[in-house]
């Protein structure tokens, strides 16, 4: 295990429906359509990719709660639940992703980030993880969105562990704003673990959690910037901007009033 692997204690025991599941024929009928919008969404380019991610969530069920558009030049700091947040977030921006590398074998998913610019990185080896941050500050001064997951794995809710400093280098190399960004669930207006992907848990088995469940919606709340006003970064500010986001989406958890 390296010093970037991160341990969740959720597990697939965590997911529980808080309203009752749909019936057999919806669900069917939800997995028949995402299956074609799945066909279109490999063929996805980065113009594309929003409205197809968003015919991809009405497919499988999921309503989307966003806001109409993000800042370009922005790093997007979020928490991490599911495979479904990367698909929310490609909804409402064609952004550049920082993942693991395993993501992109991942069942179409991994082909579909692979095809927006998605940058991976090798956990268990991080000679290139200084060349992929280069990489990130690019896209962000060229006015492109990056999003990363600094939690490292998926947690059952917001705002999951602690987050890892080493992707906001990019912000502070390309002089890029930073905003913390909430992903959250609810069905019927309570908090929801359905689409959580934690533990051992299969993404086929995650998936059809997520076709089974009734009025499910995904939230996707962008923060101000944390680091607002600022025209220089002192040495240990990496660590204050990972701090800072991490303390957003806390405070945006704890007081939500879900």
């Amino acid at each position: 295990m390296s010093v970037w692997t991160s341990v969740s204690s959720c597990t697939p025991e965590c997911v529980v429906h808080k309203l009752p599941p749909v019936g057999l024929p919806r669900r069917v009928a939800r997995c028949l359509a995402g299956v074609c919008v799945l066909v279109v969404l490999l063929c996805s380019t980065r113009r594309t990719v929003r409205w197809t991610c968003r015919l991809l969530l009405r497919a499988l069920g999921v309503k989307l709660a966003a806001p109409a558009q993000i800042p370009p030049g922005t790093l997007l700091a979020a928490n991490h639940i599911s495979w479904l947040d990367a698909v929310a977030v490609l909804a409402v921006e064609p952004v550049t992703f920082l993942a693991k590398q395993e993501v992109a074998t991942w069942p179409i998913i991994g082909r579909v980030i692979r095809r927006v610019g998605t940058r991976f990185i090798h956990r268990e080896g991080l000679r290139a993880l200084p060349l992929t941050i280069g990489v990130l500050a690019d896209e962000l001064r060229h006015g492109r969105t990056v999003a990363v997951f600094p939690g490292g794995t998926t947690w059952c809710g917001p705002p999951g562990g602690r987050f890892r400093r080493a992707a906001f280098q990019a912000a502070l190399d390309a002089r890029a704003p930073v905003r913390p960004v909430t992903i959250s669930y609810t069905q019927g207006g309570r908090p929801s673990t359905v689409p959580a992907f934690v533990g051992g848990g299969s993404l086929v088995a995650s998936l059809w959690q997520v076709v089974r469940a009734r009025d499910l919606i995904v939230r996707v709340d962008v923060h101000d910037p944390v680091d607002h006003g600022l025209t220089t970064f002192p040495p240990h500010a990496r660590r204050e901007l990972a701090d800072a986001a991490y303390q957003a989406i806390s405070a945006s958890a704890d007081t939500s009033p879900l």
